[in-house]
């Protein structure tokens, strides 16, 4: 760096500092595949608990069809009577 040019050598310090994006190698993706027998286990209670949601969502989803109909019904009973 010299002192009589300053932005010269601030710049020269930056191109050393900065590293160009094509030259760093592009990251491994991720693996979302337990590797230990801890990671396994939480997998697996997170897997029960997802197939539990699904079957509580189904049960939500019928009894408001059950719900829906009976409505539907009484309204019907009450045009004809």
């Amino acid at each position: 760096m010299t002192p009589d040019n300053p932005v010269a050598g601030l710049k020269a310090t930056l191109r050393r500092l900065v590293r160009p994006a094509s030259s760093s190698p592009a990251a491994p993706p991720l693996d979302p595949r337990p590797t230990n027998a801890f990671e396994l286990a939480v997998a697996e209670r997170l897997k029960a608990m997802q197939d539990e949601l699904d079957q509580l969502r189904n049960r939500i989803n019928w009894l408001l069809t059950v719900i829906v109909g009976a409505a539907i019904t009484n309204i019907v009973i009450a045009l004809v009577k």
